[in-house]
């Protein structure tokens, strides 16, 4: 399972969405850690303004540290769901740019 998540990461998705909640947020060992930083280290290689991490708040929580650095999506408030489709969009067009 560990290899099939971690092929995953490294080279089958084009974006990593993390739903950030309470629960998660006060977990201090736990698998979706492994993943973040797998998913950390492949953003390293995309240029800058290609968004492969996607912090995604889905209720009222603390940002999970390592993930601070990343602009956020608030979907704990219902109007911001189209912020979301908006950045995979503009997100989509600067690949195809690329």
């Amino acid at each position: 399972w560990d290899r099939k998540i971690e092929k995953a990461i490294a080279k089958e998705i084009d974006y990593f969405v993390v739903l950030q909640s309470q629960v998660m947020s006060a977990k201090l060992e736990s698998y979706f850690n492994k993943e973040i930083r797998l998913a950390l280290e492949r953003q390293n290689y995309f240029r800058p303004g290609v968004r492969f991490i996607i912090p995604v708040k889905i209720e009222d929580c603390p940002l999970l540290e390592e993930l601070e650095h990343l602009q956020t999506i608030d979907l704990s408030k219902q109007e911001n769901v189209t912020s979301l489709i908006t950045a995979l969009e503009r997100d989509q067009e600067r690949r195809k740019r690329k």
